[in-house]
């Protein structure tokens, strides 16, 4: 299921869920949507429009150029993927939930600097692109 990030009367945020791929990476899953539009909150109302998460409108994580760093922080990371620039602002970026802090993005890469985290099993790569979703990889050690 989608988490939901934010709802108000006009906007609605979600995660969606993610799978892996036959590669390992960690990739949206696709959601459907369905709005009601009738304010009793009769919810079999007939719909006059629906939304449809599509993958190719979100921002796509293709590769990430160094999948082993000190549990120290302090290793630069270069994201390359597809839709990675912002509609505002820089992209946030997590590794294992823990901060990479983006010192540049453009539509096909983000760099960013590792923080410090507990040493693991590979962590999954997320990067939040303000107006476009969330992308994910599982490539980061």
């Amino acid at each position: 299921a989608a988490t939901v990030l934010s709802a108000s009367r006009s906007q609605l945020i979600v995660q969606p869920p993610l799978a892996s791929n036959p590669d390992g990476a960690l990739v949206p899953l696709g959601v459907s949507l369905a709005v009601s539009a009738d304010q009793s909150g009769d919810t079999s109302a007939p719909l006059s429009a629906a939304f449809r998460y599509t993958n190719t409108l979100t921002p796509q994580i293709t590769a990430v150029n160094d999948t082993d760093g000190s549990a120290g922080g302090g290793t630069v990371l270069q994201i390359d993927g597809t839709g990675l620039a912002p509609t505002y602002g820089l992209p946030v970026v997590t590794i294992g939930g823990a901060a990479c802090v983006v010192s540049s993005s453009s539509a096909t890469a983000i760099a960013c600097t590792t923080g410090p985290h507990p040493p693991s099993a590979p962590l999954a790569v997320m990067a939040y692109v303000a107006g476009k979703g969330y992308a994910a990889d599982a490539g980061a050690h």
